[in-house]
């Protein structure tokens, strides 16, 4: 199956189903686990995003990747909507990367190319997410080659094991969850947020919920923003001279996930893995009026039992930085 193409066609995606409009925002978000002392298992991310995010005389609507998830919105609740789409790619190594041969029970190598549009819709009170993820994993994603090339940049030691990562495969995910304010001060200063969701896909499918912690200028105006952390598009940010400091605990069920099942329909490497994950992130964002940065460190599973520990915790662990600017 030759689907080296979608690399260079991905771009044109995002592209083609982005139209500029009068709030328009570019963010370019960064993960990486050596932020947090480790370099195995989700070794590396990159996601450049593009969000329409509406003025008093333009809503955006959901683009035509959300079609199969659009009757789940309900359209007499819109207040404020925002549209995105996402480019981006996800790299995932053992803990070593000096064997050539396979591990057992070990993450495998695994890659992931995708394109994203998620869609919030919101009042006051709650907002409603959707979003749907298309991608490839296996050499196609070409993760190979830029693991490479950076570790040659660097003068690190080259990765030995990449001949064993997962087959190529395409990849799908959907997504639907609702958040709520569930409190705020009268000086909008501090308030707590609460959401609940679920996935399904051969990404990745669970059922999850969050609560998350917020102090700071601003809040009110950007309440919903900490649901695209889940969407993978960018992290919380803040706007028009906004600022807040956040800390979120999360817990999710897992029915799957391709980085550690391996290949949907074919045998590769795999890793067991504890479904029941509860984790956590804390961080910070800053805003000037068209200029927002963001840096957070997330554990998605800081329980992690002592079977399972390493490829939960590998997996799951990392830093993350976000710019993003008005356009």
């Amino acid at each position: 199956m030759k689907l080296f193409p979608l690399r260079f066609a991905l771009p044109l995606l995002l592209t083609s189903t982005f139209c500029c409009a009068d709030n328009d925002w570019l963010a370019i978000t960064l993960d990486n686990d050596v932020m947090v002392g480790d370099d195995s298992g989700y070794t590396n991310g990159f996601v450049v995003s593009v969000f329409d995010a509406g003025t008093e005389a333009h809503q955006p609507k959901p683009g035509w990747m959300l079609f199969p998830l659009r009757w789940s919105l309900d359209e007499d609740a819109a207040a404020k909507n925002l549209n995105g789409y996402a480019i981006g790619q996800l790299m995932v190594t053992p803990t070593s990367t000096k064997n050539n041969v396979e591990i057992d029970d070990e993450v495998p190598y695994s890659g992931l190319l995708f394109a994203t549009n998620v869609h919030l819709r919101g009042n006051p009170d709650y907002t409603d997410l959707i979003s749907t993820t298309l991608g490839v994993v296996g050499p196609a994603a070409g993760v190979e080659q830029m693991q490479t090339f950076f570790h040659g940049l660097f003068d690190n030691d080259l990765p030995k094991g990449w001949q064993n990562q997962l087959h190529n495969e395409l990849v799908f995910q959907f997504a639907r969850s609702r958040l709520w304010r569930m409190w705020a001060n009268e000086h909008d200063s501090v308030d707590f947020l609460g959401s609940t969701g679920a996935k399904l896909g051969t990404i990745s499918s669970d059922i999850n919920g969050a609560l998350m912690f917020r102090y700071g200028r601003g809040l009110a105006s950007t309440y919903a923003l900490p649901m695209l952390a889940s969407s993978r598009t960018t992290n919380p940010i803040a706007v028009d001279k906004g600022w807040f400091l956040f800390a979120g605990v999360n817990t999710a069920y897992t029915f799957n996930q391709i980085f550690l099942d391996g290949n949907t329909f074919q045998d590769s490497p795999s890793a067991e893995y504890d479904p029941l994950q509860i984790g956590g992130s804390i961080g910070v964002t800053y805003s000037l009026r068209s200029v927002s940065g963001t840096f957070a460190i997330t554990d998605l599973n800081f329980l992690a039992g002592d079977d399972y520990g390493r490829n939960d915790e590998s997996l799951t662990r990392y830093g993350s930085v976000t710019l993003a600017w008005r356009i």
